[in-house]
């Protein structure tokens, strides 16, 4: 992975209404979190810039009553990939799609909302006004008038249980890191985006936990431990196994959650000098 930290702690995008701006320490402009997540303007870019991506669907976050955002010069609205509002049946949601096809055209429940230019001229992006409906938002990208690219939302149902995912299964032995991704996913395997459930993490082998996190700007929790709650349904932890070949065993548990257990091999490998 690769780590850059500048814009993440130039400016942020502040509920106003209240003067509590104490525990923020980052902001939440930029590509990533701290965790390493893309947020939406990091798709945005890929797009126009043409990197490989064509389509992004996500909401604007809504403001919650009595308060207001104020977006910054280095600010960008947050904007989620997700169909899950729980309170907001009924109100108007603001839909991005950012695309490098023509056109694009927004579909909730297999009924089509409308279709937007999304060219240079429009700076690749098209957003709609829809009221919040759980079910389906689909959004397909157009080119010469024929469909050629898709993106799904789904509302997801009840989080019931745990998923790990790492960046790598096989490590060199000897200060190697592992990073995994823990998300909260209903019985579809869904990301649930609005979990916040403290998960408690018991590793065994040759490795430590090296640190913890889960990319809210206003958490306080300790970046070293062997727990962390859940923001936007994900955490993350980070594994550092030691110069011992063997298997570790990562654990994540949580109060109503089924667990998620997750193996790494740490195998002999050139050991690199530190620095």
């Amino acid at each position: 992975r690769w780590y850059y930290r500048d814009p993440a702690t130039t400016a942020r995008e502040p509920f106003m209404g209240s003067n509590d701006l104490y525990p923020w320490h980052s902001s939440d402009c930029g590509d990533i979190d701290f965790c390493g997540f893309r947020k939406a303007i990091s798709h945005y870019r890929n797009i126009v810039w043409d990197r490989g991506e064509k389509l992004y669907l996500g909401v604007r976050q809504p403001v919650p009553e009595g308060k207001e955002l104020r977006v910054t010069m280095w600010g960008v609205w947050p904007v989620h990939s997700s169909w899950t509002w729980p309170g907001m049946e009924g109100k108007p949601l603001q839909v991005e799609i950012y695309s490098r096809c023509d056109a694009v055209r927004l579909y909730l429940n297999d009924t089509m909302v409308g279709e937007k230019a999304t060219t240079r001229a429009e700076q690749f992006k098209a957003s709609f006004e829809v009221p919040y409906v759980p079910g389906v938002l689909r959004a397909v990208g157009v080119q010469a008038g024929k469909p050629v690219a898709e993106k799904i939302l789904k509302t997801a149902g009840e989080a019931v249980q745990l998923h790990l995912t790492a960046d790598r299964t096989t490590l060199g032995d000897g200060q190697d890191l592992a990073f995994i991704t823990v998300e909260a996913a209903d019985r579809d395997a869904q990301l649930h985006p609005h979990a916040d459930h403290e998960v408690s993490f018991t590793l065994s082998g040759p490795g430590t936990i090296a640190a913890v996190g889960n990319g809210d700007s206003a958490s306080e929790e300790p970046y070293q431990g062997s727990q962390r709650r859940l923001f936007n349904g994900k955490a993350l932890v980070v594994v550092r196994v030691s110069r011992t070949p063997g298997v570790i065993s990562l654990t994540a548990g949580a109060p109503g959650l089924a667990p998620a257990t997750i193996r790494i091999q740490s195998q002999p490998g050139k050991q690199i000098p530190a620095v």
